[in-house]
């Protein structure tokens, strides 16, 4: 009987030997940690990655749930530097994994050949094969081959620099089994310059390091290209990020047709080092699936999944879309996991916040249940909910509003209730927040809510350059939403978005919402984030047909992307850099309705004497630094009393950090290398004390260099400030 192999290969490095990337850390995540900073300041959390630039890590994994096959495409092929015609090209792709081919069926031969390009990188390779038959037998099998040359050049970059840094660059070569002798030649090119030519005579078994200084002059891409004529070539590329501190602007909304992108960088800024960023989502489904994917790797800490899953099955079902199960399932489980901990006895304000995130789906209709009797039990006899025998009445108006939202059509007596206590109400509210939430709750007469909508619409203010923001009182006023915090911005925008929909002004609101969107971080907005996906979610519909996505400017394509309907849960990214220029617009052919979009402007200016945490004071000191050795970091560190500093300082790049010193590791609660980042969190300090700490840090390569920005966190408030200056020495004895 004939019998056919279902085979799964995967190909990865076992260790690199040349190509290596030097700092592990993700030049992406480098690239992008001041940014991230400047993004915690309000509601908004920090972003681990830019949108549509995920790690290698990510992209392998991703890779690894597709059902078909991923190979990564390598480079075209450059030219070796120097040209002529011996110029063989050079080597310049070094994945680390590179194929990931689930189903290869195999003939009854037991034999099948798999033709691919092999990376560059001079490492073993380990090749994994699992196969089964139609019967269940199983097998496996693991083998590794070397990829390697004769004599081979070796050169190790750091994962990014900044402008102005100098480079001293270390070049090996090797002579493995022939010998190496000619002129090797080392060039730094884009936003590196420098170069250097060395005279090598190597017999079979021996090395050399060569050096050539490397100046970053400019940010953008730097290339360094190396080649020993008949030996080998290399060609690598590292990130050469801007100097100063990063401001970040951001736009978005509804897109229809062509739409302007009204960003504008700030004043001071380096147009040479401003880059804009696009992302077109095609309708909710599009936006649903963002966020998947983050609570599926667990980014959300509440049990929101709860309410994305059941949208998005609710969404896929009626759109025959396919939507990940192991996603879907891992979604699942995380939330309620964290839904069985915070309900386990909740009081009515905490019965609202989890029946609004949970959503409307099927899942845990018995503890939806016991939530809708702890609701129903809470409220009291004149149809109202509140925290407190005592409260203030705007506080009980939002949270009564908001618990009668949040209950179900079946319950329909306290329902009732409420609708009755909110038209008694109704002639007290004087703020468009507490407006919004009443028009929200839909449980008021049309008679009754045309004074409480005209209030909603008079807190939507636009300024002269378009830009939207709910400012439900003026001056100093606060209010109180359903769970007694003062509401913040995004929760504005949400019960103000879900209050007015189908109107202009609701457009213009729900636009304003849809630009604060993140992938990879949501909106921020806390224990409402469903809320406010319920309102985009809710404004948005999905794309039936291809649509191209432009970026132009004065009618010339910057760039180009395309929705795929068949796809509905992939959007588009793209990324131009501006020249200091204004005057971008989005475009979409053909014109559609329900697609959301955003931008964000990236500019970094001059840092000043403001850059400081008030009642916090910092000073450092760094002992001579050599390559290979240890050298000392020292942190002193003032304070009000009782309060504990968070503090992340960048390190050169390449640099390992090895801890506090045992005499000041007293002074930390933690400490962690975040990939050319220190991140400390001291203890409380006492009243006029100032704390010290030591760090040791072993650097990787010589030469002067800046850092990412140091960043101080104290009594809930955040500052960036200038980064270090490191001078690295060469290595004792060179």
């Amino acid at each position: 009987m004939s019998r056919s192999l279902l085979i799964l290969v995967a190909l990865s490095s076992c260790m690199s030997r040349s190509g290596s990337e030097g700092d592990r850390a993700p030049a992406s995540e480098m690239a992008d940690y001041a940014r991230q900073e400047e993004g915690t300041m309000g509601e908004r959390k920090a972003r681990a990655v830019p949108p549509g630039a995920p790690a290698p890590s990510v992209q392998l994994a991703k890779a690894m749930e597709m059902d078909e096959l991923s190979v990564l495409e390598p480079p075209e092929e450059p030219a070796a530097p120097g040209g002529g015609d011996d110029a063989a090209p050079a080597r310049s792709w070094f994945p680390e994994s590179f194929l990931w081919e689930p189903r290869l069926e195999v003939p009854v031969s037991g034999s099948t050949q798999l033709p691919v390009r092999v990376p560059d990188a001079l490492t073993t390779w380990r090749v994994l094969a699992l196969a089964h038959d139609r019967q269940g037998g199983q097998a496996g099998a693991l083998t590794t081959f070397d990829g390697t040359l004769p004599a081979y050049l070796d050169v190790s970059l750091p994962a990014a620099l900044y402008a102005g840094d100098q480079l001293v660059l270390p070049v090996s070569v090797r002579a493995v089994s022939e010998g190496a002798s000619g002129t090797l030649s080392v060039e730094g090119a884009g936003a590196l310059s420098g170069a250097g030519v060395v005279e090598l005579d190597l017999g079979v078994g021996q090395s050399q390091v060569a050096v050539v200084h490397l100046s970053a002059s400019g940010s953008g891409e730097g290339r360094v290209a190396a080649r020993l004529p008949g030996v080998d070539a290399m060609s690598r590329v590292l990130p050469v990020l801007p100097q100063g501190r990063p401001v970040s602007s951001r736009t978005g909304g509804a897109l229809h047709g062509q739409q302007a992108v009204p960003l504008a960088g700030p004043e001071g800024a380096d147009p040479s080092t401003q880059a804009l960023r696009l992302w077109v989502y095609p309708g909710p489904l599009g936006v649903l699936t963002a966020e998947l994917e983050r609570v599926a790797a667990g980014a959300d800490q509440g049990v929101y999944g709860l309410a994305v899953t059941a949208q998005i099955q609710a969404l896929a079902g009626r759109t025959g879309v396919e939507i990940p199960e192991a996603r879907l399932r891992r979604a699942r489980l995380l939330a309620r996991q964290r839904l069985l901990r915070q309900a386990q006895a909740p009081t009515g304000p905490q019965a609202v916040a989890l029946l609004v995130a949970m959503g409307g789906g099927d899942e845990e209709a018995e503890l939806r249940a016991r939530l809708v009797r702890t609701l129903s039990d809470a409220q009291r006899a004149d149809g109202t909910w509140s925290r407190a025998e005592r409260g203030t009445l705007q506080g009980v108006i939002t949270l009564t509003a908001a618990a009668a939202r949040a209950l179900p059509p079946e319950a329909r007596g306290a329902r009732v209730r409420a609708g009755g206590a909110l038209e008694r109400y109704a002639r007290e509210v004087d703020d468009g927040y507490t407006a919004a939430v009443v028009l929200a709750s839909g449980l008021i007469s049309d008679e009754t809510a045309a004074p409480l909508r005209e209030l909603v619409r008079q807190a939507v203010r636009v300024d002269d350059q378009g830009a939207v923001t709910f400012q439900p009182v003026d001056g100093a006023r606060a209010l109180e939403d359903p769970w007694g915090e003062r509401p913040g911005e995004v929760q504005g925008l949400a019960w103000a978005a879900l209050a007015l929909r189908g109107s202009p002004d609701g457009d213009k609101v729900l636009t304003e919402l849809i630009s604060r969107y993140q992938a990879g971080t949501g909106f921020g907005a806390g224990q409402v984030e469903a809320l406010a996906l319920e309102a985009v979610v809710g404004g948005l519909v999905a794309v039936d047909r291809p649509v191209a996505v432009l970026l132009e400017r004065d009618g010339a394509a910057l760039a180009r992307g395309e929705l795929d309907p068949s796809h509905p849960g992939q959007a588009v990214w793209l990324e131009v850099p501006t020249g200091g220029q204004g005057g971008w617009t989005v475009r979409v052919e053909p014109e559609v309705p329900g697609l959301a979009w955003g931008a964000e402007l990236l500019s970094w200016v001059p840092w000043t004497a403001e850059d400081a945490l008030p009642g916090v004071e910092l000073e450092s000191a760094v002992s001579p630094l050599r390559v290979g050795a240890l050298g000392t970091l020292t942190v002193r560190l003032a304070a009000p009393s009782g309060e504990s500093v968070s503090l992340r300082v960048g390190l050169p790049p390449g640099t390992s950090l090895e801890g506090p010193s045992p005499a000041t590791a007293g002074a930390l609660r933690a400490w962690e290398d975040l990939g050319g980042v220190a991140q400390l969190e001291t203890r409380p300090l006492g009243a006029g004390e100032v704390l010290e700490v030591e760090l040791k840090l072993r650097p990787s390569f010589e030469g002067s260099f800046s850092s990412a920005p140091i960043t101080l966190t104290s009594g809930g408030q955040r500052a960036l400030l200038p980064p270090l200056r490191w001078t690295v020495g060469a290595a004792a004895g060179d």
